[in-house]
């Protein structure tokens, strides 16, 4: 019987903080990355491609200017301060891209565990919900 009562109240603790996840920005999370590493976090921003493009090398013939293979990371922006988002990626070609499971230019909660590989820190995307209009 106790068991079952240690196991109930640890749950409800777990549930009680998982509720009260305040909703951090791009720029909080950028500034003291330490705090939150290894955590579960939900961050709030804009998702634009990583300027860092990756495309085949092929010369485009005038009449196929848009033949190269590309891709991309994705990036949750606010302001100047970027966040890397791993679990999601941009594809496409040297003239357009499109992003998967999130879109370009549009605001989103982004929730996940943060993580760092040597100096760079990376969401490792778990949920995301689109962030509601603040007109």
């Amino acid at each position: 019987m106790r068991k079952i009562i240690v196991i109930i109240l640890v749950a409800s603790l777990f549930l009680a903080a998982c509720a009260t996840t305040q909703i951090k920005s791009v720029a909080d999370v950028i500034t003291a990355p330490e705090k939150y590493v290894d955590k579960g976090i939900s961050v709030q921003g804009a998702v634009v491609i990583d300027n860092r493009v990756k495309c085949t090398l092929q010369v485009c013939p005038e009449d196929n200017a848009c033949c190269q293979t590309c891709s991309a990371d994705l990036l949750l922006s606010s302001g100047d301060a970027l966040l890397r988002i791993k679990g999601g990626t941009c594809f496409g070609n040297n003239c357009e891209m499109s992003c998967t499971p999130l879109e370009q230019n549009k605001k989103y909660v982004v929730s996940g565990i943060l993580r760092q590989e040597n100096s760079e820190y990376h969401l490792e995307l778990a949920d995301y919900k689109e962030a509601a209009n603040e007109e």
